[in-house]
């Protein structure tokens, strides 16, 4: 199982950069974890959008799915295919309804639903796609939100998407073989960041200890910090720590 990070920034990004957003591959098979500003231009230099066997959205914060329209357009019109079927989108109960609403017309709004094939998922759901299983824990954050765990294998990658501190991601991400975690705000700022539902990066170290997981690293960057110094102040608590580095890929 491979993981390439997209993007890493929230919740606008740097320049040059991107949003959240991170392919998993395994095999012929593709999972679109998130779809941030900036991604699906990313997506693009390392698969087309018609590779794509599914997408999750773990919440319906604007910097993780905002790209989901041009990721539609893309599915549908640059190797237009009338066989083709939808693309399967694991996503948080009503956001077909919310995200198909923003456009302008009903004949919009209706190609939008053709095109994606929303299923909805709660922190009890598990799926598969292809040799990856899904499950799903609640997180602590201002809206309903999901951390993700894909096995394939007899290996584990758990992203987090956002959270404060939460039990709950601790116990999906126990014995992972890699954290994908976010570490928003440095740790300067851990007031604004529990206010926000966020973690900071010795919180997202300790989480990992405590998981004991194999490897953690780190994303979800306000653009007011510099990554180099949250995986410093990672390091001092969790030893196996890296940056995530967009357009990197990453052995699970």
């Amino acid at each position: 199982m491979r993981l390439t990070v997209l993007g890493r920034w929230s919740p606008y990004p740097a320049p040059g950069g991107a949003c959240p957003g991170y392919l998993v591959d395994e095999g012929t098979t593709r999972l679109l974890l998130d779809c941030g500003t900036g991604t699906v231009s990313r997506l693009r230099q390392h698969c087309e959008v018609t590779d794509l066997a599914a997408l999750v959205i773990t919440h319906l914060h604007t910097d993780h799915m905002l790209s989901i329209y041009p990721l539609r357009d893309a599915y549908d019109w640059h190797d237009p295919d009338p066989a083709r079927p939808p693309l399967p989108v694991y996503a948080p109960a009503g956001a077909s309804e919310r995200l198909s609403a923003l456009l302008p017309t009903p004949e919009g709004q209706a190609r939008f639903r053709a095109t994606l094939a929303f299923r909805a998922i709660t922190e009890q759901s598990v799926a598969t796609v292809g040799p990856l299983a899904l499950s799903f824990a609640r997180t602590t954050h201002p809206v309903y939100c999901l951390a993700v765990r894909i096995e394939s294998g007899g290996r584990a990658l758990v992203y987090s998407s956002d959270s404060a501190p939460a039990a709950s991601v601790e116990a999906l991400a126990r014995r992972a073989n890699l954290l994908l975690c976010e570490a928003t705000f440095p740790d300067s700022e851990v007031a604004l960041a529990a206010m926000a539902g966020h973690m900071t990066p010795t919180q997202a170290a300790e989480l990992a200890a405590r998981a004991e997981v194999d490897r953690l690293l780190l994303t979800h960057f306000s653009p007011r910090s510099d990554p180099e110094e949250q995986r410093g102040a990672a390091a001092k608590v969790f030893a196996r720590v890296e940056i995530a580095e967009e357009n990197a890929q990453y052995t699970v």
